[in-house]
């Protein structure tokens, strides 16, 4: 069983901050993440999110959201 990590923020930054930390601390772990809109503003798309979820290999998902829609 391999565990994974999911990022998802309503600011693209965040999310791609928080998984630059990740990787330098857990380089190991496949990590993905989602932030902001479809367009590039602040907010969640599911249509990312989901992407993220699909894109990483890991068997078991810890998912990570800073507000509710993001979940």
């Amino acid at each position: 069983m391999s565990l994974g990590i999911v990022i998802a923020s309503h600011v693209d930054h965040i999310a791609e901050g928080v998984y630059r930390l990740l990787k330098e601390s857990a380089p190991d772990v496949s990590i993905t993440y989602a932030g902001g809109t479809d367009d590039g503003e602040v907010g969640s798309s599911y249509a990312l999110i989901e992407a993220a979820i699909e894109q990483n290999d890991s068997d078991t998902l810890y998912c990570f959201y800073d507000l509710g829609s993001a979940r």
